[in-house]
Parts: C-alpha cells; sequence; structure tokens
C-alpha cells in the first residue's frame, strides 16, 4: 500500500518482494520514497498497481516495482526499487496503474499505455508482446480520468461518456456480449446519465453518475454489482447499484467494491456483503 500525504510525499508500507516499496530493504514500512525527494517532489498524484507503484511529480512521472512487462515506462523490462522517470517527455497530468500496466494521461487529454498488453489492455496492436514505453491510445476522444484492472482499461472522457478497451472474454467487462472478445479501440458504456467518475476492478468496472448513481458491469461472481443482483462471473450490461442517493465517489478493489456517500457523517458501502 502507498499513501500520498499532504506535503507530497509519498509512503509505502507491506510486502516488498517486487520492489514496489520504493526503498531498498526488508522493512515492512511505512517507508518514505525518498528517491522522489531528488526527482520533483513534491508528489501532486499517486497511482497503486498489482506489484508496482507510480507518482506524478514536477519533473515527470516515476515509477517503481515489478517490471516484467514493462509497466514502469522506462524502456526496460527490468524491476526498479527506486523510481524512474517514465520514457515521456511532455508529461502527464495523472497517471493510473493496473496489474502489469500503467496509463497517463497527458495536459491535452490524450492517454498513453505501457506495460502488459496480452489483453490489448495497453492499446497496442500486438497482445504477444509487451510495451516498456508509452504507446498512445488511438482514439479522438480526450479523457478526463482513467482507471485500470486486471486486463481493461477505462476513462471517462472530456463529454462524459465512459469508454474501455482491453480484454472482454473474462467477464464483459467492456459492456460488450461474448462475441467481443477483446478491443484495442475504447468502447462506449452506455449509461442513462453523464459520467462523472469510473473505477476499474479486476474483472469489474463501476461508473458514478451526475446524479449520484452508480452503475456496474462484469463480473459480478461475489457481488460486485451490490446487493439483490443474481451472481454471475459474465454480466456485461450496466446495471444500477441498490444504494441510497448522494453517492459522491467510488472505488472498485478485485473482487468488491465501496461507494461514499457526501453526508456530514461518512458512510461507506461495501459490496459484496456477507450474508
Amino acid at each position: 500500500s502507498c499513501a500520498l500525504a499532504a506535503d507530497g510525499t509519498v509512503w509505502c508500507w507491506g510486502a516488498n518482494d517486487s520492489l514496489q516499496l520504493g526503498e531498498p530493504g526488508t522493512d515492512p514500512g511505512p517507508v518514505r520514497v525518498t528517491a522522489l525527494d531528488g526527482a520533483g517532489a513534491p508528489a501532486t498524484h499517486l497511482a497503486v498497481g498489482g506489484g508496482h507503484s507510480c507518482a506524478r511529480a514536477s519533473v515527470g512521472t516515476g515509477c517503481w516495482g515489478s517490471n516484467t512487462q514493462g509497466q514502469l515506462g522506462n524502456g526496460d523490462v527490468g524491476p526498479a526499487e527506486l523510481p524512474s522517470l517514465v520514457d515521456f517527455k511532455n508529461g502527464f497530468q495523472d497517471v493510473a496503474a493496473g496489474d502489469g500496466h500503467s496509463c497517463g494521461r497527458s495536459i491535452a487529454g490524450t492517454v498513453h499505455c505501457f506495460g502488459d498488453n496480452s489483453g490489448l489492455q495497453v492499446g497496442g496492436a500486438d497482445p504477444d508482446s509487451p510495451y516498456p514505453t508509452p504507446t498512445m491510445l488511438q482514439t479522438p476522444v480526450r479523457a478526463a480520468q482513467i482507471e485500470l484492472g486486471l486486463l481493461h482499461s477505462c476513462m471517462v472522457s472530456s463529454n462524459e461518456t465512459v469508454q474501455c478497451w482491453g480484454n472482454n472474454l473474462l467477464a464483459g467487462q467492456l459492456g460488450r456480449p461474448e462475441s467481443v472478445p477483446q478491443s484495442r479501440i475504447p468502447l462506449p458504456i452506455e449509461l442513462p446519465a453523464p459520467a462523472a467518475q469510473v473505477s476499474c476492478g479486476a474483472t469489474h468496472s463501476c461508473a458514478l453518475d451526475v446524479d449520484g448513481h452508480v452503475w456496474c458491469w462484469g463480473g459480478n461472481e461475489l457481488g460486485q454489482h451490490g446487493p439483490g443482483r443474481s451472481q454471475s462471473p459474465f454480466e456485461p450490461e450496466p446495471v444500477m447499484v441498490e444504494l441510497p442517493g448522494g453517492i459522491v465517489e467510488i472505488a472498485a478493489g478485485g473482487l468488491h467494491t465501496c461507494a461514499r456517500t457526501g453526508k456530514d457523517v461518512p458512510q461507506v458501502y461495501i459490496a459484496p456483503r456477507a450474508g
């Protein structure tokens, strides 16, 4: 796990078997990622993936940890125990980290991804080779937010639509039937209202619309879509999660989902629910 402090410092703790703490050694932490201090700290954005992490600072985006698929974006496929700058000269506004791939959003709203492309989640044409440097997503749509899952990626576009690309066979996480196994081109998700946020789990995705309603699609074998739904590993059609109104933020984990209300006393709803 990692956290971005109010002063722009980054702290990580837990296992370090993939060098994902950003500091050498076996101390479970929390440890401060001190290498960022000399690479343009304070950090302004942080993303944590399966075995790697990335942080945006003033001189660029630095990533560290596992790099078997080139998910650090530095042109190499070797691990990095200290932050290594992503090979992207124009700079990212923010960055997202998936299980084995990463994506950054440029100032112009273009999306550039790197790492594992086995499900076309990077947007590259070749699923058999990793992409160790950023490759631009082939779409005229501009992104306002990006989120990554296990083998798929999603974004909220500048016109408040949700679009996803990558693998669809696992669970329908692109919002398409099994006849669409994967796509390197972003596919729009049909929602009844403009989207404010999207969040990706391992094989499911959820979107928060501007009216405070939450919609989920993809894997639901453990109730990731919330209570009252039949559990199925493949559900490509977005369904509205049965929650009180006024949701202001969502977060999808590997096989679960959380939502936060905007009430004075914060309430967090978690799916699936026990029992």
